[in-house]
């Protein structure tokens, strides 16, 4: 039998309208697809894909965090799985869908995310790479992002969106999930392309919003526990003490941010003072 899915359109641009994403979806011609757009300020092209699609909308009051716009679109449907995508952005090809749902056969994967990098500039051998709560907390600017996300209904069920966070409500999300002992797996074929990239300095200032409230919601002593008892488990099973070395080194990242609450403004400028050649953040 094939999964029903509920696909959750995030109007992030208004201007930039949901047409293109809407008929792509459409061309990936999955059965039982219920698509939903979720806005503050209506696309500008709404009127026209309501009378193109069988599409609904949910108007979300101004200031609303994303994860209250996804929480009660998703209490719309009973379907088998969430798809939340950003208007932002379009799929790759008309396998996307696929490159995504194919992982769920693994009944320890709680979502799958479409990532941007690129495997071999990373040292992962597959096109993707499953994240257990070890890696995700080693490298969490590779956790799963709202903007190409699948994730299992049922998951959800027990562990809805943050609705108190305007920033790294992804992250928080994946954490609590992998505290659970699922995975997410994270698939270069299910990328989606930028309609707009961002410049450098936007790409930075996300960044460091990214990690900023990622560091307020794990605290750095407790994480430390946890990561070096993971951390000594992993070096354990692979003969391999790197791994205590990537959980001091998270643990330190942490244990710094959670003391320096700088804004992404102020990083930026102290990006602009520490900058060395070949360190992309500086800071």
């Amino acid at each position: 039998m094939t999964p029903t899915l509920q696909i959750i359109i995030r109007v992030d641009q208004p201007e930039r309208g949901v047409t293109p994403l809407v008929s792509y979806l459409y061309d990936q011609r999955h059965p039982g697809m219920d698509v939903v757009i979720v806005h503050q300020a209506a696309p500008v092209d709404l009127a026209a894909v309501q009378a193109a699609y069988p599409v609904t909308t949910l108007a979300m009051p101004p200031g609303s965090s994303p994860g209250a716009g996804i929480n009660q679109a998703a209490q719309r449907s009973d379907s088998d799985y969430l798809v939340i995508v950003s208007n932002t952005r379009l799929p790759r090809d008309d396998q996307w869908l696929f490159h995504l749902l194919k992982h769920f056969a693994d009944p320890r994967t709680a979502a799958v995310s479409g990532e941007g990098w690129n495997p071999t500039e990373i040292s992962v051998q597959k096109p993707y790479v499953a994240q257990d709560l070890a890696a995700f907390l080693c490298a969490p600017q590779f956790g799963p992002c709202l903007e190409n996300l699948a994730i299992r209904r049922d998951i959800w069920n027990l562990h809805a969106f943050d609705e108190r966070l305007s920033v790294c409500v992804d992250r928080q999300w994946a954490y609590r999930v992998l505290c659970e002992g699922y995975q997410v797996v994270l698939d270069y074929s299910g990328r989606m392309h930028d309609i707009a990239p961002l410049s450098e300095e936007e790409s930075f200032k996300r960044y460091w919003a990214m990690n900023l409230s990622f560091s307020q919601f794990i605290q750095p002593e407790q994480a430390h526990k946890s990561l070096w008892s993971l951390a000594v488990e992993r070096a354990w099973q692979l003969r391999n003490p790197a791994e205590l070395l990537k959980a001091y080194r998270t643990w330190g990242i942490l244990r710094k941010l959670s003391f320096w609450q700088a804004t992404p403004t102020q990083a930026m400028a102290a990006r602009a003072r520490f900058s060395r050649p070949g360190d992309k953040w500086a800071v």
